[in-house]
């Protein structure tokens, strides 16, 4: 969400804009917002860097499975771009493997 500030004269006040996340509490001044997702609807939520981090995971675990033992019980390292199954402790560079996935395996969309 954007919280709006106006000049005594109603005129938009910029430096004063503020975007709220809206999966969490974070807030951050409009200007300095090169992280964040800010869709050009007012319809559609607005979310902070660590927030996208959480549902690009989520999305993303949703659609690989482990080469090992087919597991989808993954997790993504915050250090490096890297993804390790955590049933059978294998894992994947994002810099080694054309397409970040390597030789993890895409579920198919059920349709």
């Amino acid at each position: 969400m954007i919280r709006k500030a106006y000049k005594p004269d109603g005129t938009p006040d910029l430096r004063r804009w503020l975007v709220e996340c809206d999966a969490c509490t974070a807030t951050h001044t409009l200007h300095d917002t090169t992280d964040w997702v800010i869709p050009g609807n007012e319809l559609m939520p607005d979310f902070c860097p660590f927030c996208v981090g959480i549902i690009a995971a989520h999305h993303i675990s949703t659609a690989l499975r482990c080469p090992g033992c087919d597991g989808d019980d993954l997790d993504f390292s915050e250090t490096v771009p890297a993804v390790i199954c955590m049933t059978c402790r294998s894992f994947t560079y994002g810099d080694d493997q054309p397409g970040f996935t390597g030789g993890w395996f895409i579920t198919p969309p059920p349709f």
